[in-house]
């Protein structure tokens, strides 16, 4: 790859020169290779993809990818002194910042080996790399690890992946782009003000420095998850609508004690299925967007007025593209967080990815999936990736030691759990 970053590639990599701003995925399975297997598999995908083999350098005109240096793809192999080793593998690799100007932009853990149970910790550069993808990168290197599918995944390199702005419908290109963009940017800056009213400094300030991501993973067991799916289908909601209310109300109660004031909320949009053509998931890339949101809680919220409400609001900046103008203003959006330093950029973050499939086959029995995306201290209170996963909703949330201990971040989930239990 040598081209120039797009605007929501040049946001992230902008991100993570503040701080580290990594996608850690983990797959835990019941067996696994030895640690040579994965070493393969990892130098077959760097072969086929050209984001594996490249590096980001800052050029005048902004950030861009670069072939990198003959690097393979580093992997650790850590011992399963525990089943949670894990836990504390991912979060080390969640806080350690990658050097982009060297490449490449993926490196990779194996915790335990040989025939017993084992993770295979996944740890990306955000740039490259969104959750489609990664998940169907999860599958090529479980296909190439167990020897099978190799006649299908060793093609001559695929071709570069473009900008998503190259590939947005005709209504946001040439001058209609910048109509829309001006539209979008009057209805933030307004929204901003009102919700600076409203609040009167009764946000909370972003904590100091050193502070670090911690992570704490949860499931709902199967039949809660079939009645809450029940559930979100008569009330006519999406599930993406329902989490996002469970993680505001959640906050809301545990960080701000209930009190009447408005709380800003991030959502995350696939852009590859409304891209002219669509974009497969096969291609390695951020064809993503961010959406920010502001919800006025009080002490009589419930979950279901509030997910309907959350649910109108993203369905009619769907309507308007939204995600296409937020997608363009994300490296303003960015600078001016940055610049700024004294505020949020909400209080929560969610990310639901629907239904999640390594299989069949399934050579190494996977038995849980998890993601995470590296926090700081001006990025979201408490944010969460979600999936359903064998008939389950797993839950990752991220929290930062700083500002919440390990306990209050349990009774966050708590709360969330009882929320999504009482359908």
């Amino acid at each position: 790859m040598n081209r120039r970053l797009g605007a929501f590639e040049s946001a992230l990599a902008l991100s993570n020169d503040f701080s580290p701003l990594n996608v850690v995925a983990v797959l835990r399975m019941a067996a696994g290779p030895e640690p040579s297997a994965w070493t393969r598999a990892l130098a077959t995908v760097q072969s086929r993809h050209p984001a594996l083999r490249t590096r980001i350098v800052r050029r005048p005109r902004g950030y861009a990818f670069e072939p990198g240096e003959a690097l393979e793809i580093p992997l650790r192999c850590v011992p399963r002194e525990d089943p949670e080793r894990w836990v504390t593998e991912a979060e080390t690799e969640l806080n350690q910042p990658f050097a982009g100007h060297r490449g490449p932009l993926l490196r990779a853990a194996i915790v335990g080996s040989g025939q017993g149970a084992c993770e295979l910790l996944l740890t990306f550069h955000h740039s490259i790399m969104d959750g489609a993808s990664a998940l169907q990168l999860c599958r090529e290197l479980l296909l190439l690890a167990a020897g099978e599918g190799t006649a299908d995944l060793e093609p001559s390199s695929l071709p570069e992946p473009p900008t998503a702005e190259r590939l947005f419908p005709e209504s946001y290109q040439g001058w209609r782009r910048h109509m829309r963009f001006a539209g979008f940017a009057c209805r933030q800056m307004g929204g901003e003000l009102h919700d600076l009213w409203r609040a009167r400094g009764r946000w909370h300030p972003p904590p100091t420095e050193p502070c670090r991501s911690r992570i704490l993973s949860f499931q709902l067991s199967e039949s809660a998850t079939a009645a809450l799916t029940r559930r979100a289908r008569q009330a006519r909601v999406t599930l993406h609508s329902v989490f996002d209310a469970a993680l505001l109300l959640a906050v809301a109660r545990r960080r701000y004690r209930g009190e009447r004031l408005p709380l800003r909320h991030l959502v995350f949009a696939n852009l590859r299925p409304y891209l002219v053509p669509p974009v497969d998931n096969e291609p390695l890339g951020a064809y993503f967007s961010m959406l920010r949101f502001s919800t006025l809680m009080h002490p009589d919220r419930e979950l279901w007025p509030l997910a309907a409400e959350i649910n109108a609001v993203v369905h009619s900046a769907a309507k308007r593209g939204d995600k296409y103008a937020f997608f363009l203003a994300s490296i303003l959006f960015m600078r001016a967080i940055l610049g700024l330093g004294r505020q949020r950029m909400a209080a929560t973050a969610l990310s639901y990815t629907g239904v999640t499939k390594l299989g069949p086959p399934d050579p190494f029995e996977v038995l849980g999936v998890h993601a995470f995306a590296s926090n700081f201290r001006l990025g979201p209170e408490a944010s969460a990736q979600i999936r359903w996963f064998a008939g389950r909703l797993w839950w990752d949330i991220l929290y930062l030691d700083s500002e919440m201990t390990g306990d209050e971040a349990k009774q966050l989930a708590g709360e969330i759990q009882q929320t999504l239990s009482h359908v």
